[in-house]
């Protein structure tokens, strides 16, 4: 998308964000909630992953029952 890239160089970042809707988002990443993502991620890359990576805002506690859920609906 032409638009995107003049954006980026320009620096109009806020700009970009408004071009990018949520179904592009969804094209290109897996999104939800502790509670959803599992089994989004499963559905999409059943048979073709093994393992996966999550890009968070934050640290996550490792001990924060939600990850071993998580990881519990990906190997499912």
């Amino acid at each position: 998308m032409p638009h995107l890239h003049r954006k980026s160089v320009d620096g109009d970042w806020e700009g970009m964000a408004g071009l990018i809707t949520d179904e592009m988002v969804d094209t290109y990443a897996v999104t939800g909630t502790y509670a959803t993502i599992g089994q989004k991620i499963r559905e999409r890359y059943a048979g073709l992953l093994d393992r996966t990576a999550l890009y968070q805002t934050h640290l996550p506690n490792l001990d924060d029952p939600r990850l071993a859920r998580l990881v519990k609906e990906f190997n499912a």
